[in-house]
């Protein structure tokens, strides 16, 4: 179910503020959100396709989710291979898109990271890009991570320590969006 986080990615890009969401959960949740799926790129897949597992043959995902509730295994109609959800499990290799679009980050000017560790592959590999482009960049995080330079006054990085949920509603009241934000999505901003 998206939250007021993925509400306020899509509220940024519809807004022209922003071009692309990078996520690591593969839910779905931006695209639940109204977000265009041309906007959102999955580091470790999402649960909105369905492939074959062998030849990469786009499946229709209702019918993987059917085979799922029936307790079957759906099989390519080409190669015979087992279908599933388009998610990356461990071992399999990082969707090449990923990677195209990653490219991207050396173009951006503001970057925001919110709610994760940086942790796992590929977006491990993220900080190392924007090193090289210099971004602004601004965590939204319960805790500091990566190798920014957040206590260099100096830098253009920002930590806001905090449950990304409340930040979040902290910048749109900031900015003046409540108004614009609450009539849009139906969102009450101040539970």
């Amino acid at each position: 179910m998206p939250n007021i986080n993925h509400y306020f990615l899509r509220f940024l890009i519809e807004k022209n503020l922003g071009s692309y969401v990078f996520t690591e959960n593969f839910e779905g949740n931006e695209v639940k959100s109204g977000l265009l799926q041309k906007n959102v790129v999955y580091g470790r897949g999402n649960l909105l396709e369905g492939h074959c597992a062998k030849c990469n043959k786009k499946i229709d995902i209702q019918l993987i989710n059917k085979g799922i509730e029936e307790g079957t295994i759906v099989n390519c109609d080409e190669c015979k291979g087992p279908c599933k959800p388009k998610i990356i499990l461990d071992g399999e290799e990082i969707d090449k898109d990923f990677y195209i679009q990653s490219d991207n980050i050396m173009h951006c000017d503001l970057i925001f990271i919110i709610g994760t560790d940086l942790f796992s592959a590929p977006f491990s590999e993220i900080e190392q890009l924007l090193t090289i482009s210099n971004p602004w960049i601004v965590l939204i995080n319960k805790k500091e991570i990566g190798n920014f330079k957040f206590h260099d006054f100096s830098s253009n990085h920002l930590f806001i320590e905090g449950k990304c949920e409340d930040i979040v509603k902290k910048i749109i009241n900031d900015c003046g969006w409540n108004k614009e934000f609450t009539d849009k999505f139906q969102i009450n901003l101040d539970k």
